[in-house]
């Protein structure tokens, strides 16, 4: 007598849930398995150290195998490079936990760890643009406003004034500030002044 699809599903489920309790275990310290409500009975998720999670998943045509791969998080798969592949593997699920696991450390995680480190970087190194961009916005925004020339109302990404508008994108600051030549050269000499004192400090 065959299974009814919902019995079929309760299988699955129990399937990964439980190779996914058992390779978290045999990976030793610092991965878990954590069940969710996002687990479903095709994928399943273990999480490691220093970011790193790996997916379980039943082959869809080939029930009798998992597929196995690194995950990106966090938006982490904004920052892989083009030509960065993460790593996935199929293995026989019935395999047990401990040969899955092996199959972890020797097919998956090297390249794994090197694919995630390197997105890591990358965020990181975006964020302190992105930061450096800010501060430079604002300190502009601070020179403008105690010159008397404007009055800042600071949002995320944009800086109003009262003749004109600061923006801020990615590596870039827009300015358009409507003003006499008078204040405009009283502003420019301002600006030259503070780049030059950063230089030579």
């Amino acid at each position: 007598m065959s299974m009814t699809w919902q019995e079929e599903q309760q299988t699955e489920q129990k399937i990964l849930s439980t190779l996914a309790r058992g390779v978290a275990q045999e990976l030793g310290a610092g991965w878990a398995y954590n069940p969710s409500e996002f687990d479903t009975h095709v994928s399943h998720y273990v999480t490691g150290p220093n970011h790193q999670k790996i997916g379980l998943h039943l082959v869809w045509n080939h029930k009798d195998r998992v597929s196995v791969g690194g995950v990106l998080e966090n938006g982490l798969h904004n920052f892989k490079r083009y030509n960065d592949n993460l790593p996935d593997i199929t293995v026989a699920w019935a395999r047990g936990p401990v040969v899955v696991a092996n199959e972890i450390r020797r097919r998956v995680l090297p390249a794994y760890v090197e694919v995630l480190g390197r997105a890591m970087e990358s965020k990181q190194a975006s964020e302190q643009r992105e930061r450096q961009t800010q501060d430079n916005c604002d300190q502009l925004a601070a020179l403008l406003a105690a010159k008397g020339y404007c009055r800042v109302s600071k949002e995320k990404d944009f800086i109003g004034i009262d003749e004109g508008d600061i923006k801020i994108r990615h590596d870039y600051i827009t300015i358009t500030v409507s003003m006499d030549t008078e204040r405009a050269k009283i502003i420019l000499d301002a600006v030259t002044a503070t780049r030059k004192g950063k230089q030579d400090s």
